[in-house]
């Protein structure tokens, strides 16, 4: 009962962690707004059983058609939209646009939203796939992919607009999330379809250490 009225703003409530995100908010009595983007190729597919979510529709990575009027302001923005999560994502134009452009966008409207709180997500792959040391929020940076380096450029961009801004905002890295609606691209589904269907699969020599959080944990 605590959390009643809070009001939150999630980019990405499409994806994995954002819709698990999103039901964990409602379960908890928030008042949940979703960013959209009208040209989004994601569907609302893991949205759709949930009748108290809002959504907020956006063309392409523009929030200029918003009226701020109509929008409460928010506690909390959780941005988790990025382009390139995917391996088949590869395309730099869309790269830049979906994870620095639109970031740049969202933390303007939050300025003007007066919004209380922003958490940002970066990712894992900032630090490299080929690190073989183990990882610390000391460990220094280095990106080897247009989404690694995409995302590392957003957060320092982020990092000296909220200062100069005086908005309240902090970068979480998660690491190595499963669970409910993930994407058939990752290792787990992967090897729980692998199961069910009899498939074979090719596997590396298993040299590779990591750190894997349940989402529901996260």
């Amino acid at each position: 009962m605590e959390n009643m009225g809070l009001k939150a703003l999630i980019t990405g409530a499409t994806g994995f962690i954002g819709s698990n995100l999103t039901r964990e908010l409602l379960k908890r009595d928030w008042e949940v707004y979703a960013i959209i983007r009208n040209n989004s190729s994601i569907g609302l597919s893991r949205l759709k059983d949930l009748k108290n979510l809002n959504y907020i529709y956006i063309n392409n990575n523009s929030f200029e058609d918003i009226e701020y009027s109509n929008i409460p302001k928010f506690d909390a923005c959780f941005h988790l939209a990025a382009y390139g999560v995917d391996y088949n994502q590869k395309d730099i134009s869309q790269t830049i646009d979906a994870n620095i452009k639109f970031t740049m966008n969202l933390l303007k409207f939050c300025k003007n939203n007066k919004t209380k709180k922003i958490i940002n997500t970066g990712t894992c792959y900032e630090y490299g796939i080929n690190n073989r040391r183990k990882i610390s929020e000391d460990t220094q940076l280095n990106p080897q992919s247009y989404y690694a380096i995409s995302k590392v450029a957003s957060e320092l961009m982020a990092n000296l607009y909220a200062r100069e801004m005086n908005l309240n905002l902090i970068t979480v890295r998660p690491f190595g999330i499963f669970g409910e609606y993930e994407g058939l691209h990752k290792l787990v589904p992967q090897l729980m379809k692998s199961v069910i269907l009899n498939e074979t699969r090719k596997m590396t020599q298993g040299e590779q250490i990591r750190d894997y959080l349940y989402i529901k944990d996260i």
